[in-house]
């Protein structure tokens, strides 16, 4: 017999550019939490959302930028009939007339519903890292914060005009160190809430809405406990290219609903949570899309694809296995 996985979906806002641009903060960054830059381009946070929401691409819904006119227009005419149902934390009040919604912008204002309806929750903590203040027990010291653009990643800000885009968040504030501290805090405190909602009856989805990886040159958000469980979700805001069709945001509507694969007789499997693996099988067994803590994600040939077993983001694998892993004993969350 199939049970219905309820969903929650958790959308972890990018990095602020505040951290990224500065080259005395970023190099360690990467070394202790496996950062790399990014810059989180505030217009994007309600189109990625949103595509997540409608299962397709910026340029094809026309939800294009932040504070959008017809964005309302939009949602009305686009947002699938069971979105309405869910139940939304976010900040972002654009969604508010069209889901069950509640202004939240940080993992303490969250009120966890009952498990029985589909959650999103659309965190800013890692974003506004600022706002918390357990930042000192991650804090060791004074560092330089270097008043310079030129070593940026992209370069970015100089291309925009944007000035000097540390000085924009940062404030007064002109020790690295502490805004390092901040930051840590904020992730580190993410990474426990999200830890907290595993268990043996959800498919607990973690993402962030504009920052994953996207070639060797992607935008990438990657704390080192959270990155390992990130369903890889590739996702180009260039409003022209679509990314490779392995896995992005516009397959998270597909799977929240179960529709297509309840259509087409196929299940999930989700082989135990805290290992950070799941596989999208039919009933025969067969999968179609498998992630695993190694980052590897294959499309099956029976699963819109060439026939061909592609790893994500571009990387080599020296072996490619034919079948993944077996599940766990009793480890049977199937949609039906």
């Amino acid at each position: 017999m199939y049970r219905v996985i309820r969903m929650k979906l958790i959308i972890v806002d990018c990095l602020r550019y505040d951290i990224a641009s500065d080259p005395k903060i970023m190099p360690t960054l990467n070394k202790e939490m496996h950062l790399q830059p990014i810059y989180a381009v505030a217009n994007t946070t309600e189109p990625s959302i949103a595509s997540i929401l409608i299962g397709d691409y910026p340029h094809r819904h026309g939800f294009m930028g932040l504070g959008q006119k017809d964005s309302k227009e939009i949602l009305r005419r686009e947002l699938p009939k069971e979105v309405r149902n869910w139940h939304m934390f976010s900040p972002a009040i654009c969604f508010k007339p069209f889901t069950r919604f509640q202004k939240g912008k940080y993992y303490p204002q969250i009120e966890l519903r009952s498990a029985d309806e589909t959650q999103i929750i659309h965190l800013m903590d890692v974003h506004d890292y600022k706002h918390r203040d357990d930042w000192r027990k991650f804090y060791h010291g004074y560092e330089e914060l270097v008043d310079e653009t030129e070593h940026m990643q992209y370069n970015l800000p100089k291309e925009k005009g944007w000035g000097r885009p540390w000085r924009t968040h940062a404030g007064d504030i002109d020790d690295a160190g502490k805004l390092k501290a901040y930051y840590k805090a904020a992730a580190h405190n993410v990474d426990k809430f999200i830890s907290s909602l595993l268990d043996n009856d959800e498919l607990v989805m973690v993402t962030a809405d504009h920052g994953e990886g996207f070639g060797e040159k992607g935008i990438v958000f990657r704390h080192q406990d959270l990155y390992d469980f990130m369903v890889k979700v590739p996702f180009a805001i260039n409003r022209e290219i679509e990314p490779p069709k392995l896995f992005d945001h516009t397959d998270i509507l597909k799977i929240i609903l179960g529709k297509e694969l309840r259509e087409r007789k196929y299940s999930y499997q989700v082989e135990n949570t805290w290992q950070r693996s799941f596989r999208v099988t039919d009933r025969e067994g067969n999968y179609l899309i498998y992630h695993d803590p190694a980052n590897r994600v294959y499309d099956h040939p029976t699963w819109e694809g060439d026939g061909r077993l592609q790893p994500i983001l571009e990387k080599e694998l020296e072996e490619v296995p034919d079948r993944p892993p077996a599940l766990i004993e009793g480890q049977d969350l199937s949609i039906g």
